[in-house]
């Protein structure tokens, strides 16, 4: 065999270096939880009765919250752990201006996309769908959010959140009970997710 294909002991060791990462990633497939979707909170999403995957997404791997991450709310705020989306960090200002949600005196911009119906207490309703961005520039954060035509926010004064304070949304803005009800939450209350739907409809398909 010539001496340039021969494995060199230390060859045999590079795969090795990759084990404590597939460790962690087995560890948190282990404790992935599934769920059906129970409501329309986060379409579009996740749409009620699409069967989804919980993935945790622990901060010592991850690093700190940031804008556009998925959290889970626990009980205490509504009857159940609910999906949010954070849209505005410690120290920031959030306020509501003429139906308008500003952050650090900046509105969520976002541009409508057409128009879908969902079901909301058993009722079909027509929303606007719209395409949110927040953050600028390489920190831009994407995803589309509905709302309704004829509802408005009231305004309320500038709140500055704490050290350890997050204002989380839901993708549905009419309706949906959030940080505009409750107030910002703490970060050590909140659990960072990554969500996966891969069977939508699910409960529908069995009924």
């Amino acid at each position: 065999m010539p001496a340039s294909a021969r494995l060199r002991p230390r060859d045999w060791l590079r795969p090795l270096r990759y084990v404590p990462l597939l460790l962690v990633l087995s560890g948190i497939v282990a404790i992935a939880q599934l769920f059906v979707v129970r409501s329309n909170d986060m379409a579009p999403a996740l749409q009620e009765g699409d069967l989804a995957l919980v993935l945790p997404m622990p901060e010592w791997l991850f690093g700190p919250l940031r804008r556009g991450d998925l959290v889970l709310v626990p009980p205490g705020h509504l009857s159940e752990a609910t999906l949010r989306r954070v849209v505005a960090l410690p120290g920031e200002v959030v306020e509501i201006v003429a139906g308008q949600i500003l952050i650090e005196g900046l509105p969520l911009e976002g541009k409508r996309t057409g128009q879908v119906i969902y079901t909301i207490g058993g009722m079909p309703r027509r929303f606007h769908r719209r395409t949110e961005t927040l953050g600028r520039g390489d920190a831009a954060v994407r995803y589309e959010v509905i709302e309704q035509e004829a509802w408005h926010l009231p305004d309320r004064p500038g709140i500055q959140l704490g050290p350890d304070q997050y204002y989380v949304l839901a993708d549905r803005r009419t309706g949906a009970r959030d940080s505009r009800d409750y107030g910002p939450l703490p970060g050590s209350a909140l659990r960072r997710v990554h969500v996966v739907s891969f069977i939508p409809g699910y409960a529908l398909l069995l009924k």
